[in-house]
C-alpha cells in the first residue's frame, strides 16, 4: 500500500494527538491471564510512584547528557515514514555512497534538537490512546512513552512505529509487539533482567513484508538525505523489515546482570527415565488378551451385560427375595430384610477374575414405595439405601462380605424414578479362592418398604481409553478420562474421597460432560485421582498439570490441586501441584508446571493422588473438567559447568548450544533446560537437559579441549515472521549514520534477520556510525539469512559475548577494510553456512564463510571461539584499499589495510570448522612491527590450523595445534615466527573417537605437523623461524602418512623452481622420542624443486640418537644441494628423502637472467682456488601440466626470469656463465644477484662469490633489439618474451613479405611481447631511437585499433627494474615502464604502423638491472602483428636541438602527444603536424629533444610556423598578448625532466618548465603565425636526462598545426644585443612582445614603398603599451653602458596626422617622447631592477624618421636579474609608433 504524504501526515495526526477513541486491542474480550494482570498492575503501580521521583533511573538521566534538546516544534511533526515500493527508491547502500561522495559531515544523522523529560514525566501508551490502526504510530520528540498494553492480546501495529521521543518498557515487563518496521530516532529503553526461560518477555514480531520504508529524517536531521540534484530535504530509506536507529539510541539490556553467555563444558552425567520397565507391578488386562486358556473367558465378555428384555438371566431375588420381569427390567418384591435385593452369582466366570484388577459394574435402578406418591423424595440418600456387596463362603466355612466402593448419579432418591448406579468391583486372592463354594454380587440395603427394580446391568473391564497403554505407560498424559467422557455413568479412574459423592454429569445445553462433587463437609472431600503407573512421576521431570473447575459459589472461591506421594516405607510427601484462578459460579483454568523433589527415588514410590481441594470452602460443590498430567520436560541428560554467572540466568525452559566436539561442523547440539540450574558444594552448576546428548569432550576429560556450552535464549527477541515466498529475506537491524551515540545492545535475541543477497541488510548492523562507542553485548543471532553482527565504517566499539548460531555467510566482521580500534571480545559462533546470493560482486562468503572474518587488521580478537563454519574459523582477508563506501570517508581515504598494525590477537579459538580455523588468503599482513597472535588454539579442523598466505612479519606466539590435517600452512609468507606454540597430530581422545568410529578419519591418508611451501614471498628475506614448540601425538595416528615437516609444492601441478623458504628451528621438543619420520621432501622432489635444505640452529631436530651440536642442517637428498657439502657428516633418510648433516650452514646465492636468451646457458661455481667445482642448471617458477600452452607461456613470460641457484657452506668462490655446448663464456642480457638471509653465524659472505662479467664487443650495442626483423628463425622467436598472450611466427606476413611476430591468444586487454636490453650498454646521457612496426587486425580482418583512442592502441613502452637487493616478486607489474613513443604520420588504419620514440640513458636506466623494451596490447580480440623493431643509439648534434622539425620525410618521426589526435596534414607542398581534439589547453604536442647539448646560462633560438583553427576548420582568432585565457595562441615550453617518467600515466603533463616561445604579431605570406622566442638554459635545463618540449595554448578543442620547428644556439653576440631590429625577418615581428599584456596592441610588419619593412605599433591604450625584446644577459655586467639607436615615428590616431615628441622624461607622457627601458627580472618572476633613459634628440619632423638615441647603464641592483628585457615606453597612448633599425651595442666612453 502506498501512502501519500497527505494520508500519512493526518495518520500522525491523530496516532499523536490527544486521544479520541480507544484502542480495539485494549478493548479485547480475552480474560487476561492472572500472571500477566498481575504484572500490569505493578507496572501501573510502580509508574504512579515515579512520576513523582526525580532520581529514577528510568529517567535516563545518561540519556538526557547524551541527548541536548530544545523545544519541539510542530513544523517538524510532519509526515515522516512512508510505504514505498522497494523498486522505486535508492537502496540505503546507494544513499549512502552518494551522500559520502558530495558532503561528509551532512550525510550523518545527529541527535534531535527537542527537549527529551525524563521519564517521570510522561504517560503510557494506554494513556496516549494510540490508534495503529491510524498509520504509523509515532512516539513526539520531547515526550516519554511507558509501555504498560494490557492484554493478552498481540499488539498489532501494522503501520510501524516511529520513535522519535522515549519509550520504556520497564523491567519485567511482557509483552508481544507485531510490526513490519521499528524505526529510532529518539530512545528505545528496555529493561528485562529477570531469569531467562522459555519465552522472552519483550518480543517484537516483525511482519513478513515486502515494501520498503522510506522517511522524512526529523527535526535537525532533516537535511541528511537530501534529493539528488536539489539539496531539499528527502527521504531516507531502510528497506523492508528493517529495525534501523537513525540518530537515535537503543538502550537494550535483556539478561540479568552479571549473566554468562557461555562457558567451557565441565562434565557430563547422564540420567535415567522412567520407562515401562520400571512398572512391573501393573498387569495387562485380562480378557482382552485373545489367546486365554479358559474359552468361556474369550467368548463370555462382558461378564455381565443383562437388559431384561426376554429374561432374568442368572439374577436371583437373593435369600427370600422374589423377582420377576416387569416392563423389561428386574423387579425383587415382597423383601421382608434389607439384605435381600438383585443377585448375581459369580461362580460361572470367576476363574476369569484377576485379584485385584478394577471392574467397572453400572446399572440402572428404582426404588418403589407402594404406599407413597411417586416422584416424591425417599427418606433415605445414595450413601444410605443401596450398597453393592461382594459374598462367598472360604473353603474353611467361613463367609465373608464387602461393600464395593460405588455411587448414584443422584443425592437423594425420588420415588419410583430411575436413577444411574456405579460401582467399582475389585477383588482380593482369598474372595477369588477356586474352592469358595459361592461368589455372587448383591444390591442390597434398601428398607423392605422398597420394591427394588434394576437394569442394563454391565460388568466389564475398564475401556482400553480409561487404561495407560501397557506398551507407552508414561505416556505423555498421565490422567485417563480426565475429561468425563470415558464411560456414560462411572467416572472412572476418578473418585471421590472423604464424604464427597462423585457423578458424572452432562452440562446443560451441551453434549460435555464433567464430573460433580457434592455433599462435602470437609474442603478435602473432593475429587481424587491415583495414577495407575506411580513410577511415572519421576525426578528430573517437570510436568504440565491443567483443569477447568466450576465452583458453586456466590463469592470466589480457590481450588488447589494438590498431590500426595506414598513411599513404599509409609512416608508421605505432600504439595501443591497447581493453583487455579477463584471461581465464582464461573468456569475458570488452572494451570501449572510443577515437579518432585530430586530426593525421592522413583522406584520406591507406591502411589501417586491427586485431588482437588476448595480453600476455606468446605461444602461448597464444584466440577472439573479436562484435568490433565502432561510430561513438560524430562531430563535425559546433565551437564556440568562452573557457575558464575549462570545459576540466576539460565533458567528453566531456555534453550542452550553445546558445540560440536568432533571435526564436523554441524555437530552441535541445541538443548532445553527442564530445570533451574542446581549449584553442587563444588561451585559446579548442573543443567538438566530435555534429550540425551552425544557425549563430547569435556574439561574434566582434556582441560585443552573441551567444547563451550552457550545460552541461545534472551529476555529480548526481535523475530521476522519466515516468509515462505522469500525464504532468505528476513528482518534487518541497522543502526544507520549515527556516529557518536554509545549504543547499548545487550541481551537480546535475533531471529531469522538478514536479507542474502541485499546489501547492508543484517541482523545487527553499525553502518557509516564513524567513532560509534557503542557496546553490542551478550546477544544471540540465530537462523540468520546473511551474516550475523557487521561492523561497518564504523569504528570504536565493543562486540561481546555474543552468540551466533545457524548463521549464512561470514559473521562477526569488519566489512570494508577502513573499519578499526573495535573489539571482539568472547563471541562465540557456531554452524556458520556459505551464502547463496552474494551482496555484491567480489565478496567471499559464497565458499568460503568465516565466523569472524575481517579486510582489517587494526582491532582486536580476544577470548573468541569459531565453534563450527562450513568453511572457516576466522579469516582476515585483506587488501591493498578501502572498499566503497568507506573508501569516502575521511579516515579511511588513502588507507592501506594490510599495511597496518594488528592490535591484539589473544586466547582466540577454532575448532571443528570444515576448512581452516585461522586463515589468511589470499593476502595477509604486511605491518612494519610484528603482527602477534597469541595464544591461539586451532583443533579438529578438517584441513589447516593455521593457514598463511602472503603475509609478513606475523608472530604466532604459544598456542596449540592439534588434530587437524595439517597443523600449521605457510605459504608465501616471510619473516614468521612460531614460538612456544604446541604442535598435536593426535590427542587421544580424537583417536578413541577415530577407532570407534564416532568421526570420520579426515587425514587418513596424510597428517602433517607444519607444511612449507617452496617459495617465498620475498626470498631475499628468512621465511619462518620455529622456536621452542613441541610436537606430540605423531607416533600412534591412524594416517597412512605422518611427518612432522612437510615441503609441499605450490600447487598440485609439478613445480620446476627452486626452494626459497628460508626456515630455521631452534629448541625443538620432539616427545614422540621413536618417531624417526621427522621430515617428508618427497612431494617437492617429485615436484623436482630444487636446493631444499632447513637449518636446525641447536641441532634439536635430529631424528637418530646420535649427539650433534651447534648448527646442522636437513637437506634434500638431491645432487646440487650435496655438490659442495661434508657428506661424512650426514645421516641418509630414504622415508623422507632427506640427509640431515651435523655441524653444516648452507647459505644460498640466486642469479636471475633473461628467460629469452639463457636455454643454452649453465652457471659454473667452483670454489677459490680451484677445487669442487659444479655446473648447476636454470630453472623458471613456473608450473607444468597437462596444458601445453600454460607452460609454453609461462617460459616466455617476461616476468618469469631463468634463476641459477646454488647452497654453499662457508668458503670463497667465482661464479660465470657458460655454453652448455661449447663450454664458452656468454652474457645473459643482464643478470640479478641475490645473496639470500645467513641462517647460521658462520655463513660465508656477500663479497665471497665473484660473478665474472665478459667486456662488450661493441656489436651488443649497436642495436639494443636482437631478430627485431623476425628473421633468425623460422618457427621460433629467439629473444622476444610475453606477458598473458602466446607468441608464434606469422610467415609471409612481415611487413615486407616477410615474416612478423605476433600472437595467438588474445583473450587478455593487456598482453605485452617485448624483450629485455643488454644493460652492459646503457650508458648515462646516451639517446636511442626506439621504432616498432606494428599491425592490427581482428577476426582475420585488418582493422584499425583507432589510435586516437590511447587506452585502445598498441603503445611502445620502456620498463626498468632498479637494482634488486631482493626478490620481493616475479610479477610483470613491478616494471616501472614509461610511454617511450608513439604512433609516427601518417597512421594507415588498415596497414603497418611505426611506433617510434626517443629515449636517453638517465641515471635510473643506467643503474637498472634489467630493463626492457614492450609493445602492449590493448584491447580483447585483437591480433597483434609486429616487425622491424630497433634501438639505436643517435648521434649527438647540438646544431639543432629538435628533431624533424619540418617534416621533410612527411612522418611525424620523434614527434608525440599527450592528449587528442596527432596528424601529418599537407602544407605548402609540404608537410606539418595537426594537433586535434585538445581536451584543455595545456595539451601538448611533444618532443623529447637533443639531450645533453643545453648549458647552463647559453641562449637558444625557438622558432616555429603555427596555425590555429576551429573544429570547423576556419581560422581561429588568437591573442598574441595572451599566453593564457580563452584567446591564447601557440606557445612553446620547455621542461626539464630528472628522469625518464618511469611508472607516470599517459595523458596531459602536470604544469611546469619555462615558456621559451610564444606567438609573434603579424601573419607569413602564407598565412601563418610564427612562435619565437630567445631564451636561456637554467640548471634543470643542463642537468636533465631530458628535455621536453611541449606546444600548447590555445583553448580546448582548438586545433594546432605546426611546422618549420626549431631549437637552435644563439652564440654570444655583446655587440649586437638586438635581433631582428631592422624588421626584416619576415612578415612577422619576430622576438618583439608587447611591454603590457593587453589585448587591442599589436606589432605590426608593413612594407613601405621601398620595400624597407618596419614595426607599427598599434592600437595601444596607455602610455606604458610599448615595443621590447629579451636581450642577452650573459652581456648585463655591472655598471656596463650601452647605446641604445632607433629610427622611429609618430601618428595620431585621433588626427590621423603624423606628430612630433618632446625628449623629456616626465612622470606623464603627454607629449613626450618614448623612454627607453631596461628591466632585470629575478629568478622568481619579480622585478630586480628596472631603469630608463630619453633621447638627446630635440629636432623632431613629423613626417620623417628621426634618430633615436640615448645611453643606458646597468646599475647596482641589476645584477641579481636573471632575465634581461629592453624596449620603448612612456608615450602618448593616442599615437601610433613607427619604428626600424632598431640596435643596442656596446657605449665606450
Amino acid at each position: 500500500m502506498i501512502w501519500t504524504n497527505l494520508a500519512l501526515r493526518s495518520a500522525f495526526v491523530l496516532s499523536v494527538g490527544t486521544s479520541l477513541w480507544t484502542s480495539p486491542f485494549l478493548q479485547a474480550s480475552t480474560p487476561p491471564s492472572k500472571k500477566r494482570a498481575k504484572a500490569t498492575r505493578m507496572i501501573r503501580r510502580n509508574h504512579t510512584r515515579n512520576r513523582n521521583r526525580t532520581n529514577n533511573r528510568a529517567s535516563a538521566s545518561s540519556w538526557s547528557s547524551w541527548y541536548d534538546f530544545s523545544s519541539n516544534s510542530a513544523a517538524n511533526n510532519r509526515n515522516s515514514l512512508s510505504y514505498l515500493d522497494h523498486k522505486s527508491e535508492e537502496t540505503t547502500a546507494e544513499q549512502s555512497l552518494r551522500f559520502l561522495s558530495t558532503s561528509e559531515e551532512d550525510a550523518y544523522f545527529k541527535p534531535l534538537d527537542c527537549k527529551l523529560p525524563p521519564c517521570h514525566i510522561s504517560t503510557t501508551w494506554t494513556e496516549r490512546g494510540y490508534d495503529p490502526s491510524k498509520g504509523t504510530v509515532v512516539i513526539p520528540c520531547g515526550t516519554c512513552v511507558w509501555m504498560d498494553f494490557d492484554s493478552d492480546e498481540t499488539l498489532d501495529l501494522p503501520y510501524g512505529i516511529d520513535i522519535q521521543g522515549h519509550l520504556y518498557f520497564p523491567d519485567g515487563y511482557h509483552v508481544t509487539i507485531r510490526t513490519p518496521f521499528v524505526l529510532v530516532q529518539g530512545l528505545l529503553d528496555m529493561d528485562s533482567s529477570g531469569t531467562v526461560t522459555n519465552e522472552p518477555l519483550i518480543k517484537f514480531i516483525i511482519d513478513a513484508s515486502r515494501q520498503s520504508v522510506s522517511f522524512f529524517p526529523a527535526h535537525n536531521n532533516e537535511n541528511v538525505c537530501p534529493v539528488e540534484g536539489t539539496g531539499k530535504p528527502g527521504k531516507c530509506d531502510i528497506g523492508f523489515r528493517a529495525v534501523a536507529v537513525a540518530g537515535g539510541k537503543i538502550n537494550a539490556r535483556g539478561l540479568p546482570k552479571d549473566c554468562t553467555t557461555w562457558t567451557q563444558l565441565y562434565d557430563v552425567d547422564i540420567v535415567g527415565v522412567a520407562s515401562e520397565q520400571t512398572h512391573l507391578s501393573y498387569t495387562k488386562l485380562p480378557g482382552i488378551d485373545k489367546t486365554h486358556s479358559n474359552p468361556s473367558c474369550r467368548s463370555n465378555y462382558p461378564f455381565i451385560d443383562d437388559d431384561f428384555e426376554t429374561n432374568t438371566g442368572e439374577w436371583t431375588g437373593g435369600d427370600g427375595g422374589s423377582f420377576k420381569l416387569v416392563n423389561g427390567a428386574l423387579a425383587v418384591m415382597d423383601r421382608k430384610s434389607t439384605d435381600e435385593g438383585p443377585t448375581y452369582d459369580l461362580v460361572l466366570f470367576q476363574e476369569c477374575l484377576v485379584p485385584y484388577q478394577k471392574y467397572l459394574f453400572s446399572a440402572r435402578v428404582r426404588l418403589d414405595d407402594r404406599s407413597d406418591e411417586p416422584g416424591r423424595l425417599t427418606p433415605c440418600n445414595a450413601a444410605g439405601c443401596l450398597e453393592l456387596v461382594f459374598s462367598t463362603r472360604l473353603p474353611d466355612g467361613r463367609r465373608i462380605s464387602r461393600s464395593q466402593q460405588m455411587d448414584f448419579e443422584n443425592i437423594r432418591y425420588k420415588n419410583g424414578y430411575w436413577d444411574n448406579f456405579y460401582a467399582t468391583v475389585e477383588l482380593t486372592e482369598e474372595e477369588l479362592h477356586p474352592l469358595n463354594t459361592f461368589s455372587r454380587l448383591q444390591l442390597v440395603g434398601a428398607s423392605p418398604r422398597f420394591d427394588v427394580f434394576m437394569d442394563d446391568v454391565i460388568l466389564s473391564l475398564p475401556d482400553k481409553s480409561l487404561v495407560p497403554d501397557p506398551n507407552n505407560l508414561c505416556g505423555n498424559n498421565l490422567v485417563m478420562n480426565g475429561d468425563a467422557e470415558g464411560h456414560d455413568i462411572h467416572p472412572y479412574p476418578m473418585e471421590a474421597v472423604g464424604g464427597a459423592h462423585l457423578t458424572v454429569q452432562t452440562l446443560p445445553g451441551t453434549e460435555n460432560r464433567a464430573f460433580l462433587i457434592s455433599q462435602r463437609s470437609n474442603s478435602d472431600d473432593s475429587l481424587a485421582y491415583y495414577l495407575d503407573a506411580p513410577n511415572c512421576v519421576t525426578t528430573l521431570t517437570s510436568y504440565t498439570i491443567s483443569a477447568r473447575v466450576y465452583v458453586d459459589s456466590k463469592v470466589p472461591v480457590d481450588v488447589v490441586i494438590r498431590y500426595r506421594i506414598t513411599m513404599l516405607n509409609g512416608d508421605t510427601f505432600a504439595d501443591i501441584a497447581a493453583k487455579c484462578s477463584p471461581s465464582q459460579q464461573d468456569w475458570v483454568q488452572c494451570s501449572s508446571k510443577f515437579s518432585i523433589p530430586n530426593n525421592i527415588i522413583p522406584e520406591t514410590i507406591e502411589s501417586v493422588l491427586f485431588w482437588f481441594r476448595t480453600i476455606d470452602a468446605p461444602n461448597v460443590d464444584y466440577m472439573v473438567d479436562d484435568f490433565v498430567i502432561e510430561v513438560a520436560q524430562a531430563a535425559k541428560a546433565a551437564i556440568l559447568v562452573h557457575g558464575d554467572g549462570i545459576k540466576n540466568c539460565w533458567g528453566e525452559g531456555a534453550e542452550i548450544l553445546i558445540t560440536s566436539h568432533t571435526t564436523n561442523w554441524n555437530d552441535s547440539q541445541v538443548r532445553r533446560l527442564v530445570f533451574p540450574p542446581i549449584r553442587d558444594e563444588n561451585e559446579m552448576v548442573r543443567l538438566y537437559l530435555n534429550e540425551t546428548i552425544a557425549i563430547p569432550v569435556t574439561a574434566k576429560q582434556d582441560q585443552r579441549f573441551p567444547v563451550e556450552v552457550a545460552l541461545l535464549s534472551r529476555n529480548i527477541r526481535f523475530e521476522a515472521v519466515k516468509d515462505t515466498r522469500y525464504p532468505l529475506m528476513g528482518g534487518h537491524f541497522m543502526v544507520l549514520r549515527t556516529p557518536g551515540v554509545n549504543q547499548h545492545i545487550e541481551g537480546i535475541e535475533v531471529v531469522n534477520f538478514g536479507q542474502q543477497g541485499n546489501l547492508g541488510r543484517y541482523p545487527i548492523h553499525l553502518h557509516l556510525c564513524k567513532n560509534a562507542y557503542s557496546l553490542i553485548a551478550k546477544n544471540t543471532v540465530r537462523d540468520s539469512n546473511q551474516r550475523c553482527v557487521v561492523i561497518h565504517g564504523s569504528h570504536n566499539t565493543t562486540i561481546q559475548e555474543n552468540i551466533a548460531y545457524n548463521t549464512c555467510g561470514h559473521c562477526f566482521l569488519t566489512e570494508d577494510g577502513g573499519e578499526v580500534n573495535n573489539k571482539f571480545v568472547r563471541n562465540l559462533g557456531s554452524n556458520t553456512i556459505p551464502a547463496v546470493q552474494l551482496v555484491r560482486d567480489g565478496e567471499s562468503d559464497a565458499n568460503n564463510a568465516a565466523t569472524f572474518w575481517s579486510a582489517n587488521p587494526m582491532n582486536e580478537w580476544t577470548g573468541n571461539v569459531a565453534a563450527g563454519s562450513e568453511a572457516n574459523g576466522f579469516w582476515l582477508e585483506l587488501l591493498d584499499f578501502v572498499k566503497l563506501p568507506s573508501a569516502l570517508m575521511e579516515t579511511s581515504r588513502d588507507m592501506k589495510p594490510r599495511s597496518l598494525p594488528l592490535i591484539k590477537f589473544v586466547n582466540n579459538v577454532a575448532h571443528s570448522n570444515a576448512r581452516h580455523g585461522l586463515k589468511m588468503y589470499p593476502h595477509g599482513l604486511l605491518p612494519s612491527a610484528p603482527a602477534v597472535f597469541e595464544d591461539f588454539k586451532s583443533y579438529k579442523n578438517r584441513l589447516t590450523g593455521v593457514f598463511f598466505r602472503n603475509m609478513d612479519n606475523v608472530v604466532v606466539q604459544r598456542g596449540i595445534l592439534a588434530d587437524n590435517r595439517y597443523q600449521a600452512d605457510f605459504d608465501l609468507s616471510d619473516s614468521v615466527v612460531m614460538r612456544g606454540t604446541t604442535v598435536i597430530g593426535s590427542t587421544d581422545r580424537y583417536n578413541e573417537m577415530l577407532q570407534t568410529k564416532v568421526v570420520s578419519n579426515h587425514r587418513e591418508d596424510r597428517l602433517v605437523g607444519l607444511e612449507l611451501h617452496p617459495s617465498a614471498r620475498n626470498p631475499s628475506k628468512q621465511g619462518l623461524s620455529v622456536l621452542s614448540i613441541a610436537f606430540e601425538g605423531f607416533d600412534k595416528t591412524l594416517s597412512e602418512h605422518t611427518a612432522l615437516i612437510q615441503i609441499d609444492a605450490d600447487s598440485n601441478d609439478p613445480w620446476t623452481g627452486n626452494f626459497n623458504y628460508w626456515t630455521t628451528f631452534k629448541n625443538i621438543n620432539v616427545k614422540d622420542k621413536d618417531f624417526p619420520f621427522h621430515f617428508d621432501f618427497n612431494e617437492s622432489l617429485w615436484n623436482s624443486t630444487k636446493g631444499i635444505y632447513l637449518v636446525d640452529v641447536d641441532s634439536t631436530m635430529n631424528p637418530s640418537s646420535s649427539d650433534a651440536t651447534g648448527t646442522s642442517t636437513v637437506i634434500a637428498d638431491s645432487e646440487e644441494v650435496k655438490a659442495f657439502v661434508d657428506l661424512n657428516k650426514c645421516t641418509t633418510y630414504k622415508e623422507g628423502r632427506y640427509l640431515y648433516c651435523r655441524e653444516t650452514c648452507l647459505r644460498s646465492i640466486t642469479f636471475g637472467v633473461d628467460p629469452g636468451q639463457s636455454d643454452h646457458i649453465r652457471l659454473r661455481i667452483r670454489t677459490d682456488p680451484p677445487g669442487t667445482s659444479y655446473v648447476f642448471e636454470g630453472y623458471q617458477d613456473v608450473f607444468i601440466n597437462d596444458d601445453i600452452d600454460r607452460h609454453v607461456r609461462a617460459l616466455t613470460d617476461l616476468s618469469r626470469l631463468r634463476y641459477f641457484s646454488a647452497a654453499l657452506p662457508p668458503g670463497r668462490y667465482q661464479a660465470m656463465f657458460l655454453h652448455n655446448i661449447t663450454g664458452e663464456q656468454l652474457w645473459p642480457t643482464f643478470v640479478e644477484t641475490f645473496v639470500e638471509p645467513s641462517l647460521c653465524s658462520n655463513s660465508f659472505d656477500n663479497n665471497d662469490v665473484e660473478l665474472v662479467i665478459p667486456a662488450t664487443t661493441g656489436d651488443e650495442c649497436r642495436d639494443l633489439i636482437r631478430n627485431g626483423d623476425m628473421e633468425e628463425s623460422a618457427v621460433s622467436l629467439p629473444y622476444w618474451l610475453q606477458h598473458d598472450t602466446m607468441l608464434e611466427v606469422a610467415r609471409n606476413r612481415g611487413r615486407k613479405g616477410s615474416k612478423a611476430l605476433t600472437e595467438i591468444d588474445q583473450r587478455s586487454p593487456v598482453a605485452v611481447v617485448g624483450q629485455y636490453i643488454d644493460t652492459r650498454c646503457l650508458k648515462l646521457g646516451e639517446t636511442y631511437l626506439l621504432q616498432a612496426w606494428v599491425y592490427v587486425e581482428e577476426g582475420g580482418i585488418p582493422t584499425s585499433c583507432d589510435e586516437k583512442r590511447l587506452d585502445v592502441c598498441p603503445r611502445l613502452l620502456l620498463g626498468i627494474q632498479l637494482t634488486q637487493t631482493d626478490r620481493s616478486s616475479s610479477s610483470f607489474a613491478d616494471f616501472v615502464s614509461t610511454i617511450a613513443g608513439s604512433f609516427a604520420k601518417p597512421f594507415t588504419k588498415e596497414g603497418w604502423n611505426l611506433l617510434q620514440g626517443v629515449a636517453t640513458v638517465d641515471q635510473n636506466l643506467a643503474s637498472a638491472s634489467k630493463a626492457a623494451l614492450f609493445i602492449d596490447r590493448r584491447k580483447a580480440g585483437m591480433k597483434l602483428f609486429v616487425d622491424d623493431v630497433s634501438m639505436t643509439r643517435i648521434p649527438k648534434d647540438c646544431s639543432e636541438l629538435v628533431f624533424n622539425g619540418d617534416f621533410s620525410e612527411s612522418t611525424s618521426l620523434y614527434w608525440g602527444h599527450d592528449d587528442g589526435t596527432l596528424d601529418l596534414v599537407s602544407a605548402n607542398r609540404n608537410s606539418a603536424l595537426e594537433h586535434s581534439r585538445r581536451s584543455q589547453a595545456v595539451s601538448s604536442i611533444t618532443q623529447r629533444i637533443q639531450t645533453g647539448c643545453m648549458q647552463k646560462g647559453e641562449r637558444y633560438l625557438a622558432r616555429a610556423k603555427a596555425r590555429v583553427l576551429k573544429p570547423d576548420g576556419s581560422s581561429f582568432p588568437c591573442t598574441p598578448s595572451k599566453v593564457y585565457g580563452d584567446a591564447a595562441c601557440p606557445r612553446f615550453r620547455l621542461k626539464a625532466d630528472s628522469s625518464f617518467g618511469y611508472g607516470e600515466e599517459l595523458g596531459v603533463s602536470e604544469p611546469g618548465g619555462n615558456i621559451i616561445a610564444t606567438t609573434d604579431y603579424g601573419l607569413t605570406s602564407e598565412g601563418w603565425l610564427t612562435v619565437s622566442g630567445a631564451f636561456s638554459a637554467t640548471d634543470d635545463d643542463e642537468i636533465a636526462y631530458q628535455n621536453v618540449l611541449h606546444i600548447e595554448g590555445p583553448p580546448q578543442g582548438i586545433t594546432v598545426v605546426v611546422d618549420e620547428v626549431s631549437i637552435v644556439p644563439l652564440f654570444k653576440n655583446c655587440e649586437q644585443l638586438i635581433l631582428n631590429g631592422d624588421a626584416e625577418w619576415g612578415k612577422t615581428a619576430l622576438l618583439w612582445r608587447l611591454s603590457s599584456l593587453r589585448e587591442l596592441p599589436e606589432i605590426r610588419v608593413i612594407a613601405e614603398a621601398s620595400g624597407n619593412q618596419v614595426f607599427q605599433l598599434t592600437g595601444r591604450e596607455t602610455s606604458n603599451d610599448g615595443i621590447a625584446q629579451g636581450i642577452d644577459d650573459r652581456c648585463m655586467t655591472l655598471g656596463s653602458k650601452w647605446r641604445v639607436q632607433a629610427k622611429m615615428k609618430f601618428r595620431s590616431r585621433s588626427m590621423g596626422t603624423f606628430v612630433t615628441c618632446v625628449p623629456v622624461l616626465a612622470a606623464v607622457a603627454g607629449s613626450s617622447c618614448p623612454a627607453v627601458f631596461v628591466s632585470a627580472v629575478k629568478e622568481d618572476g619579480s622585478l630586480a631592477e628596472e631603469v630608463f633613459s630619453m633621447t638627446n634628440n630635440i629636432l623632431w619632423k613629423a613626417n620623417d624618421y628621426n634618430k633615436y638615441e640615448c645611453i643606458v647603464e646597468i646599475t647596482r641592483g641589476m645584477d641579481k636579474g636573471q632575465k634581461f628585457q629592453i624596449g620603448f615606453r612612456n608615450f602618448d597612448s593616442d599615437w601610433d609608433l613607427f619604428i626600424d633599425d632598431i640596435s643596442v651595442k656596446p657605449f665606450n666612453s
